[in-house]
């Protein structure tokens, strides 16, 4: 149905920077082919030397990731046995998810946090991010380290752009900042719609009477956005109700 409001007429181009995508989706629970561990082995500190060393060995893996390099750090962090490893492994499979290290990191991820291993690899990411933000806040920095995850997760992003890994170091949570993740693409690899040009209902002819818009509501001014075009942007930056809004859908 057209909304009885104002509609969008996109016709902008810009280019800022969005990079959220957020770890976790509810859904289904997956089936699963493999059971994990039940048990979690309990880390003491007489396991602290053993993080250190895989605190290193990621540092390696960051300066120059190969295949087996980042298939040798998910199953080192796997093996000992310690769950604040787990942000680290997301991330790694976030950014390294190709072929060859999918399978290793999923293991490990199993592993650690007891949850099956799901029989789709789409939903890895879904079922031990659900995992991590439903569970009592872990210790993101294990036993031994040197740095913390949000200084290894800035530098992880920095491989994709230095913009990327100055917002990372900016945060102090690292419950937050476990909960970035790349989407995919570079900074301004999708532009966003800045201050798109509006038209009346009556103008937007070109809509169709079942039309799929989003639609917004500020200090009693309302707007609709096509659901078509700003499906090509993913983002728009706008000025609604005399405040300024953005709008994601992704």
């Amino acid at each position: 149905m057209r909304p009885a409001a104002v509609v969008i007429a996109f016709l902008g181009v810009a280019a800022t920077l969005v990079i959220v995508a957020v770890v976790s989706t509810p859904g289904d629970e997956p089936t699963a082919t493999a059971e994990a561990p039940t048990t979690t082995t309990v880390v003491t500190a007489a396991d602290s030397a053993t993080n250190e060393q895989i605190f290193a060995q990621a540092n390696q893996v960051l300066s120059a990731p190969t295949i087996e390099s980042v298939a040798a750090l998910a199953a080192a962090m796997g093996e000992s046995g310690d769950p604040a490893w787990v942000p680290y492994l997301i991330d790694m499979l976030r950014m390294y998810g190709g072929g060859g290290v999918v399978e290793p990191i999923a293991l490990s991820l199993a592993t650690l946090t007891g949850e099956p291993l799901p029989d789709n690899v789409r939903l890895i990411y879904a079922t031990y991010g659900r995992w991590l933000h439903a569970e009592e806040p872990i210790p993101y920095d294990p036993p031994g380290s040197s740095q913390g995850y949000i200084a290894w997760k800035s530098v992880l992003y920095a491989q994709v752009d230095l913009a990327f890994a100055e917002l990372i170091f900016q945060i102090d949570d690292p419950v937050l900042a476990s909960q970035i993740q790349w989407g995919g693409v570079r900074r301004g690899g999708i532009p966003e719609l800045n201050a798109p040009v509006t038209v009346s209902v009556a103008e937007a002819d070109w809509m169709t009477d079942d039309e799929l818009t989003f639609g917004a509501v500020v200090n009693g001014q309302v707007r609709a956005y096509p659901h078509r075009i700003l499906d090509h942007y993913e983002m728009a930056n706008d000025t609604l109700g005399g405040e300024p809004v953005a709008l994601a859908n992704c």
